[in-house]
Order: C-alpha cells, then sequence, then structure tokens
C-alpha cells in the first residue's frame, strides 16, 4: 500500500506509462482515507461548536477544512496522471478523464472503468514506477566559502533529496539575512523619506514592497528545500523532519485561524492562554530545528534506523 501512494505522488507529471489496477485502488483508498479524515474533523468540530459566536471549536472545523482543500487541490494532478494511467493500462482511451466534467456521474463511471482488468494489447507499455532521483548531495572536501555554499544552494533549488552540509547551509543563511536586513533598511528609510517630501508614500516605495514581496516568495521553496536537506544531514529521518516543519506550519495556521475567530466573536473570546502555548510550542519547535541545524553531518544518526534517527552511511 504505502509503494502504490508512493508511485502516487511520484507519478504526478507521468502521464505515458501506465498504473496497474492494483496500484491505482491501493492509492485511491489512501487518498480516501486521508480526504475522510479532514472532513470527519471538519464535521465534528462544526456541529460542537458554538452555533452563534465563533469559538477554539470553530477554528479547529475550519482548521480541519482547510487542510481538506489543501489536500484535495495538491493530490488533484497527481490522481488525474494516476488515473489517466490506469485507462491505459485498461486499454481504454485516456480522453475518458475527461467524464470528470459530467458531476456525480462522470466520477462514478470513470471509477467503474477503472475496475477492468488490464489489457494485454497494452502490454508493450511500460508500468509505471517510482523514479530514482538523483540526490543534490554537496562535496564536502575542502572549505566550503560563499559563491560554492550559493552555488549548491540555487542547484539544489526544487530538491528535497539529498543533504546539505552545516557549513554551506549557515553560508547561505547568512547571505540572505545581510541581505534581506538592508534591504528592509532602506525599505524604512524610503518610506520614511517619502513621508518627509511628499506626505504619503510614494510610487518609489510601494515597487520596493512589492520586490520585497517576490524576494520572499521567492526563497520559500528553496529554503525549505535546504532545512530539509540540512535536518537529514544532521542525522533526523524524513518522518522527524515532516514532524517539525509540518508542526510548525500547521500551528501558524491554526494560529491564523483564531485570530480570526476572535476577531468574528467581537471580543467576547480572547483565548489567550490557547495563544500562549501555541506560540510557546511554535519556539520549541523552532529552538528544536535550530539546535538540529547546528549540528555537525550524522550527529544524530546511529547504527541501526529509527523513527526519528536514520542510519549511518
Amino acid at each position: 500500500m504505502l509503494q502504490a501512494y508512493k508511485k502516487f505522488w511520484t507519478g504526478y507529471g507521468s502521464f505515458r506509462e501506465r498504473t496497474t489496477r492494483k496500484d491505482f485502488w491501493l492509492a485511491t483508498f489512501v487518498q480516501i482515507i486521508f480526504l475522510i479524515f479532514f472532513y470527519a474533523g471538519y464535521q465534528i468540530f462544526a456541529h460542537i461548536g458554538h452555533p452563534v459566536l465563533p469559538n477554539v471549536l470553530t477554528a479547529l472545523s475550519y482548521f480541519f477544512l482547510l487542510l481538506l482543500w489543501i489536500y484535495f487541490l495538491v493530490t488533484l494532478v497527481p490522481f488525474i496522471s494516476m488515473t489517466v494511467r490506469r485507462l491505459r493500462d485498461a486499454g481504454l482511451a485516456y480522453g475518458l478523464i475527461f467524464l470528470n466534467f459530467i458531476p456525480i456521474l462522470g466520477s462514478f463511471v470513470l471509477l467503474v472503468l477503472n475496475l477492468l482488468p488490464h489489457s494485454k494489447d497494452k502490454a508493450e507499455i511500460p508500468e509505471f514506477i517510482a523514479p530514482k532521483r538523483k540526490n543534490v548531495v554537496l562535496d564536502d572536501k575542502g572549505k566550503i566559502g560563499i559563491l560554492r555554499a550559493l552555488k549548491y544552494y540555487f542547484r539544489g533549488y526544487f530538491s528535497f533529496s539529498g543533504r546539505t552540509s552545516r557549513r554551506s547551509f549557515w553560508w547561505t543563511q547568512l547571505v540572505f539575512a545581510i541581505f534581506g536586513i538592508l534591504f528592509i533598511i532602506f525599505f524604512v528609510m524610503n518610506k520614511a523619506l517619502d513621508q518627509l517630501i511628499f506626505g504619503q508614500i510614494f510610487v518609489g516605495t510601494e515597487v520596493m514592497e512589492f520586490i520585497l514581496v517576490i524576494y520572499v516568495i521567492g526563497l520559500f521553496f528553496p529554503q525549505l528545500t535546504v532545512h530539509i536537506r540540512r535536518l537529514r544531514d544532521a542525522g533526523l529521518t524524513n518522518f522527524a523532519i515532516a514532524t517539525l516543519l509540518g508542526g510548525i506550519g500547521a500551528i501558524v495556521i491554526f494560529k491564523v485561524i483564531l485570530w480570526k475567530i476572535i476577531d468574528l466573536s467581537y471580543g467576547v473570546n480572547h483565548y489567550d492562554l490557547i495563544n500562549y502555548l501555541l506560540f510557546l510550542l511554535i519556539m520549541i519547535l523552532i529552538i528544536a530545528i535550530f539546535s538540529v541545524e547546528m549540528m555537525k553531518s550524522d550527529e544524530l544518526a546511529t547504527e541501526e534506523k529509527t523513527l526519528i534517527f536514520r542510519k549511518i552511511d
């Protein structure tokens, strides 16, 4: 089942091969479990929440609803590509995927078609196999300077696999931190100058604000991947990394929803203790991540792989 679900994700952009009936339905089963879990969480907390004034239970219901939509949208393309491969495996035209545009009935017919066995006429089409990705592994021989660290940073822009050494990681963090601080200082000074000269924000400040937003968005993905590679290099497993980073993301999303709920409750609900505990939990996770990223390569790795620590290479 796990292998089928892995193929589901790794084949998100593959429409050429074919997927066996077994792999299709195992992956679909896992997909349904996740969707039911998120939807059930939404319905449960929505029903036990306050019917008039939004409260923390209402925030939890919206949190699960948001997770439901995120999961649905993220898995939409992988599911479509897997369905196309399954139709090809059954000897059917891939154009049948457009049956999904017929509400309810079209999707039901498509699922029935995916129950058909493998067509021997399509035996020459290779079965989809999860590709073996090349790891972006840094060559740590000798000293890694700023330019070399930046080279590997952008080389691994979209790479979640492989590792990033401690030296390379902190060189890049230092460079982007300095650049970001200088840009913010220049932005604040320019904004103050606009207020002094024009009495309002001028177009130059708005352009700089737009550039700052683009800068932050542009660095989000490579920062995410380089943190994952650094944590792996220190000795954490993928499960531990997903727990740390996913935990922070989930808590931040819930805090944002909770703030909105507090506004909608017209100040009746404050939840200061919950906000404090969530903030404390975020800080604990951030400190834990920072501590691990300060460690040298394989410092947390063990002789035998565990749920949290990976095996020494």
